[in-house]
């Protein structure tokens, strides 16, 4: 049973890797429970997700949801949002309705303390970590990463593990260390036909070098360092096209904009806006080179892996997940902060075809001999059936 408080049919990081598991033809039949409010799309893209909403709470959920925030977060493990405390009390009568050998967690490590005191459930109890660390103090950190908690951690990389080893005198969990995976057919180098009717379809320039960011326009995806850089680039690369695509529709989205007109940036930066998720390999299709200018503490980025996938150059902040996993095939910008630091870069590779091209290259390769989204589900299916299997009387 797969626990994504966002589930796999909506827009998100790692919700499409549970709809990719829970479709996963397998010995372990695997469900999600999620969290939505909204209508429901066609019946295809919600089976296997069992689909919970505000309903009419039971008189215990409607006492604690009338608790002030703090005494909600007290009472709770921490969980505060009147929607996440709705959830953890759906979650926890359909576990103990239907017990599952194993639950799976996916981000949300406060479920794990929540669970283990509220049921008696015999499960095998798993956290699928997403960031590369929740920067917990190390009294929070024990009462997560503990064996009465959860019995495994599924983490992105050894970076991930140790960084929240490092501050734990016992880290007691079994760990897999498996990073993200991506459908690298779905995901595939363009040839010049398809990006020309990509272009076309997104009304960009037929020949000018496109610059793709592709991500939510929130303040720690670091698009505000890329346009403040942006004139000097196109005083290199006159022609060049910076194309923001996601969504950003509140204060920070609307200060991009400004931001923009202020600098007269409107004829060489576009806003597409959020696209589905069925249009991103066509906006890759459209791209000449990847950005990736992230100022937060980032897990496995997928919209990077994606964008190796379909053969782009990809420039993106070092830390330590990529710098573990893509060394040689992404091209890694110290210090994203300091004033034009992805300059050099983006230039170079802009005025560089070959170099560009070479890049994509070792980018796609790389995703081929290590990050499918085939061998991605097998291994983790493979570990959550040897957990099944090792289930006893707790």
């Amino acid at each position: 049973m797969h626990l994504c408080f966002s589930p796999p049919f909506a827009p998100g990081s790692y919700n499409p890797l549970v709809g990719a598991l829970v479709r996963h033809d397998s010995a372990l039949r695997q469900v999600a429970i999620s969290y939505w409010e909204g209508p429901l799309p066609p019946a295809d893209e919600v089976e296997g997700t069992v689909v919970v909403g505000p309903g009419a709470p039971s008189s215990m959920a409607s006492a604690a949801l009338r608790l002030p925030e703090r005494l909600r977060q007290v009472a709770y493990e921490g969980m505060g949002s009147r929607e996440r405390i709705r959830y953890a009390l759906e979650v926890t009568r359909l576990l103990m309705d239907h017990p599952p050998p194993v639950v799976v967690i996916w981000d949300d490590y406060k479920l794990g303390p929540f669970l283990r005191r509220h049921t008696d459930l015999a499960s095998a109890i798993v956290l699928s970590q997403h960031g590369r660390s929740y920067h917990l103090s190390p009294a929070a950190a024990r009462n997560v990463y503990r064996l009465d908690t959860l019995d495994a951690v599924i983490t992105l990389t050894h970076a991930s593990y140790r960084a929240d080893r490092s501050g734990l005198y016992a880290y007691e969990p079994l760990v897999l260390v498996r990073p993200n995976g991506v459908d690298a057919e779905r995901f595939r180098p363009s040839d010049d036909a398809t990006r020309a009717a990509a272009r076309a379809r997104w009304a960009l320039p037929e020949e000018a070098p496109v610059v793709l960011a592709l991500a939510r326009l929130a303040p720690s995806k670091g698009v505000h360092l890329l346009l403040h850089s942006w004139p000097r680039i196109v005083d290199a690369v006159p022609d060049a096209v910076l194309w923001l695509v996601g969504s950003g529709d509140g204060e920070y989205g609307q200060g991009l904009r400004q931001m923009v007109d202020r600098m007269s940036l409107t004829s060489s930066v576009r806003f597409a806006g959020a696209v589905d998720r069925d249009q991103v390999a066509d906006c890759h299709a459209a791209a000449d080179l990847y950005v990736f200018p992230s100022v937060q503490d980032e897990g496995h980025p997928l919209s990077v892996l994606e964008a190796m996938a379909s053969g782009l150059a990809c420039v993106a902040s070092d830390s330590p997940v990529l710098r573990e996993l893509h060394t040689g095939a992404v091209e890694l910008v110290d210090d994203p902060n300091i004033e034009d630091a992805f300059v050099a870069p983006v230039i170079r590779l802009l005025t560089d075809r070959d170099e560009r091209r070479a890049l994509g290259e070792r980018a796609r390769r790389q995703v081929l001999e290590r990050f499918t989204l085939g061998d991605y589900l097998d291994e983790v299916t493979a570990f959550l059936v040897r957990l099944a299997g090792s289930r006893g009387d707790r």
